[in-house]
């Protein structure tokens, strides 16, 4: 079973800002729904365990998300591999483009395709394609929490800073 979901997203920040939460494990892992896990493998490989929910079953995927054709920060290539045991697998591919969208805005845009096999096709069969999409705008909308909390915190810092001048 294949699908191909795309879309473009606001986010509130400078694209080497949102470059650097793109390829930050924790970020990653507090944006991906159900992560349970993200490890940096090198700078351009990660591991992680999600939870996928397809109806009332929960399958952990173990798999490996790998970067190429980096050009930081203005897009990079990521590949995914998943393994559920049993269960089956899920693969993907996507292309990330950031572009400035105004001062502190980045436009992100995405696209690309994935793969169920083995009992996860079958299972999610009818629910893959809508699901996907509602999990990749879950995870660029805490993406674009994330950077929002983070703009709130470094201008609170500033506010909070002693002013030395006068």
């Amino acid at each position: 079973m294949t699908m191909i979901i795309e879309g473009e997203y606001l986010l509130p920040a400078e694209r080497q800002e949102v470059w650097e939460a793109l390829t930050d494990p924790v970020v990653l892992q507090r944006c991906i729904p159900r992560c349970e896990a993200v490890d940096r493998l090198s700078e351009t490989e990660f591991e992680g365990i999600v939870a996928l929910k397809l109806g009332p079953l929960t399958v952990r995927l173990r798999g490996v998300l790998t970067l190429s054709e980096l050009d930081p920060p203005r897009s990079y290539r990521m590949v995914a591999k998943a393994r559920g045991g049993l269960a089956g697998f899920a693969e993907g591919s996507s292309h990330v483009r950031l572009e400035a969208a105004g001062e502190g805005t980045t436009r992100l845009i995405f696209e690309g395709g994935g793969a169920l096999g083995g009992r996860l096709a079958y299972l999610a069969e009818g629910l893959v394609e809508g699901a996907a999409r509602s999990v990749a705008d879950r995870i660029f909308g805490d993406l674009r929490a994330y950077l929002q909390d983070n703009r709130a915190r470094e201008a609170d810092e500033k506010d909070r800073a002693p002013n030395l001048g006068s």
